[in-house]
């Protein structure tokens, strides 16, 4: 005989008689579950801001949770086991150069899974400066003059480029003397320096230390403060 369980409870009585008359009967209690088929709960931080960095360790946390409680439960980071502490964990991930794609994943016992994915890149080498002009080593410039009026203001171009060494996170800025500046496609840049004479009304120089910074989106930054313009006249 087939008997079709109900979800929940099921009493069901089996009896006995033999040919004398004699019976026997007996109670069972099957409990019927429905299938488990809700994922657990699982919710993911790091210590890290933005996408980039340029830290090698990347501290991974989190909790999960299962309706169906926690025996079975795991976690796994790039197919790592990691230990749970009631439903929590930490654990420190170390980053490859370049692009790292992390996958958080929490199984229960009947197999249902949770995913949390996290892409991080890691660059370590910092942006590099190149000046062009004023040439290395040239730190005097002559102006003819004195000008007919000194109130002219009068300019000077710097130029250069810069460049991010692979693994590349990306020029973040390029600042000079406080400024940020525009970058061409390949990198190029052009910084004016204003009023060179500096509001001066005699033959003289005026002395302009350039500070150069280049910031990359992992946090890398070079400062280049090779060049002092003397303007003379």
């Amino acid at each position: 005989h087939t008997v079709i369980l109900e979800e929940g409870e099921n009493k069901i009585t089996i009896s006995a008689k033999d040919k004398a008359g004699n019976t026997a009967t007996k109670v069972i209690v099957i409990v019927k579950k429905s299938p488990d088929n809700n994922p657990p709960t699982l919710i993911v931080n790091t210590d890290q801001l933005t996408e980039w960095t340029n830290r090698q360790t990347l501290n991974i946390s989190g909790n999960v949770q299962d309706i169906e409680g926690m025996e079975g439960l795991k976690v796994t980071i790039n197919g790592e086991d990691v230990e749970l502490t009631g439903g929590t964990f930490q654990y420190v991930y170390y980053l490859a150069e370049g692009k790292n794609q992390i996958v958080v994943k929490a199984t229960d016992a009947a197999g249902n899974e949770s995913i949390e994915e996290i892409e991080i890149f890691y660059d370590r080498i910092p942006p590099q400066i190149f000046i062009t002009r004023p040439a290395a080593g040239v730190k005097e410039i002559n102006f003819p003059g004195p000008p007919d009026d000194f109130n002219v203001e009068k300019t000077y171009i710097v130029t250069g480029f810069v460049q991010d060494p692979e693994p590349s996170s990306e020029i973040e800025a390029v600042i000079i003397n406080g400024k940020e500046v525009e970058l061409t496609p390949d990198g190029s840049f052009e910084f004016e320096i204003k009023n060179i004479y500096g509001g001066k009304d005699y033959s003289g120089q005026n002395a302009i230390q350039l500070i150069i910074q280049a910031k990359d989106r992992a946090g890398n930054e070079t400062i280049d403060n090779s060049r002092k313009l003397i303007f003379e006249w």
